[in-house]
């Protein structure tokens, strides 16, 4: 059994990963801001930030493992807010990569997000694409990485890059939610859902407890690796549209906006490195994962 931290682990993805982690067996304590998220893992829980030094060595003591998924995720917010999205994101990264070394932490998971690779120049990407981040959310991410790999070589932690791609599931919300949650919404509200341009445009989406299970694999791997974590599959924004559309039995059409700038036409991950590294295998197809997501949100 491990000692393990989870930072942002009242969050979409990280309550799912506390709970994989705590059925595993494993002793979990939760660092995170958000005292009214819309679930809580049956864990010790630190009401926190992850800016301050001395809330970050609290969590830490006595660990043996962290996953560090807190973090400013909105794109809109980072353009606006620069400064604090880097506190967030890159000074609360060095905060607990201080703490792991203090505390000799064997592994650390850092929760990256695919969009360190701006507009894909060839799909799939694989990790040896350029980087080149379009915003400030992006540049800190990448940053976030970038000290990873340096903790490691100055003190040889073992610290693994999750870059994630399209994360979707129960529990998402909020103005971080995903295309797919914001479209539920809509129309249990019987709102129309909002396409912006032709709805032609892709993505990779994977389901949250395959992204939480390739975390806990990278938990258990030496050295410093980045990985991308998808489905390794396309969908379409109309596809989806017409899929949960159909669910809910309704007769309304999108309304179609004129394309958001800085959102990338296509994007697709390739998953090999993550195949072969981490023994990668995306339990739920894309349909098997929306039918729980829907099951779910009609519920609640």
């Amino acid at each position: 059994m491990d000692r393990i931290l989870v930072t942002g682990g009242l969050g979409f993805i990280g309550s799912h990963l506390a709970d994989a982690l705590l059925q595993n067996g494993h002793e979990v304590t939760i660092l995170d801001r958000n005292k009214k998220p819309v679930y809580k893992p049956d864990c010790r829980i630190i009401y926190g930030d992850i800016r301050k030094r001395r809330d970050v060595e609290q969590a830490a003591k006595g660990k043996d493992k962290i996953f560090h998924l807190a973090a400013q995720a909105s794109v809109a917010i980072s353009v606006s807010e620069p400064q604090m999205t880097a506190e967030t994101n890159v000074i609360g990264t060095l905060n607990l990569l201080d703490a792991a070394v203090k505390n000799k932490i064997e592994n650390f998971v850092n929760i990256s997000s695919c969009s360190v690779y701006g507009e894909a120049k060839y799909l799939p990407v694989d990790e040896k694409h350029e980087l080149n981040p379009k915003s400030p959310y992006a540049a800190s991410k990448l940053a976030a990485e970038e000290f990873c790999r340096t903790y490691h070589n100055l003190h040889g932690l073992n610290v693994n890059s999750m870059r994630f791609f399209n994360v979707y599931g129960p529990r998402q919300q909020g103005e971080y939610a995903g295309v797919i949650q914001i479209f539920i919404n809509k129309l249990k509200k019987k709102k129309q859902p909002v396409i912006f341009g032709d709805g032609e445009q892709t993505r990779d989406f994977v389901y949250v407890k395959d992204a939480a299970d390739a975390a806990i694999a990278a938990s258990k791997l030496k050295g410093c690796e980045a990985f991308n974590i998808g489905l390794g599959q396309q969908q379409t924004v109309n596809s989806i549209a017409k899929s949960i559309i159909a669910h809910f039995g309704s007769n309304l059409k999108p309304d179609y906006q004129p394309p958001r700038a800085g959102d990338p036409r296509h994007m697709l991950a390739d998953i090999t490195k993550a195949e072969k590294m981490l023994s990668y295998k995306p339990m739920y197809t894309f349909d098997k994962g929306l039918k729980e997501t829907l099951e779910y949100f009609s519920k609640n």
